[in-house]
């Protein structure tokens, strides 16, 4: 007997969900919402809290790099997890829950799809097909240090290093709330 195939996990979103789109090189992005998305077994929606710009996506945007239009530039973000197609772990193999602080990377861009046009991080959410590392961070660092993070340890995967670019810490400046500043470790105060 063939066991049925789910189906997928209908999530209306109030207020919808807003996504720039990239049209292509010299073309305006354009605001499109979403009301909903179709969660497959295994996938992820994630509210992004910060999205990260990368060379990839200054690549892209410049003409350099190819890419299928229409599509949802930033691949890096950080974010909390919004809703669930079933049981879906983390990176450390415990079960994610709704809420929780995450880090993770959009993969490869995209064209966008029936039911899958948050493929980026340049949006309010991001779908996540299933499959797709997930980490859960907590809420000690702010989100300007975390966004980069699952870029800069999949390009040390992909080259082959044992070393990352050093990530300079980022920490609210003295008096503005949700700024980043950046000291060295040999300019923090002793």
């Amino acid at each position: 007997m063939a066991m049925a195939t789910p189906a997928p996990l209908d999530v209306l979103l109030r207020p919808a969900a807003l996504a720039r789109a990239w049209m292509g090189p010299g073309r305006d992005q354009e605001t499109i919402a979403v009301p909903g998305v179709a969660l497959g077994r295994g996938d992820v929606l994630v509210r992004i809290d910060l999205v990260a710009i990368t060379e990839d996506d200054l690549a892209i945007t410049d003409g350099d790099e190819p890419c299928p239009v229409p599509t949802v530039l930033g691949s890096e973000f950080v974010g909390r997890v919004a809703a669930l197609g079933g049981i879906v772990a983390a990176a450390d193999g415990v079960p994610l829950e709704l809420g929780e602080r995450v880090v993770s990377a959009a993969g490869r861009h995209e064209r966008i799809g029936a039911h899958r046009e948050l493929v980026g991080g340049f949006a309010t959410h991001v779908h996540l097909a299933a499959g797709t590392p997930i980490v859960r961070v907590g809420e000690v660092l702010p989100a300007c240090i975390l966004a980069p993070v699952p870029g800069a340890v999949s390009r040390r995967q992909a080259g082959g290093r044992s070393w990352l670019r050093p990530i300079r810490a980022c920490a609210p400046a003295p008096g503005v709330s949700g700024r980043c500043s950046h000291r060295s470790a040999s300019s923090r105060p002793t």
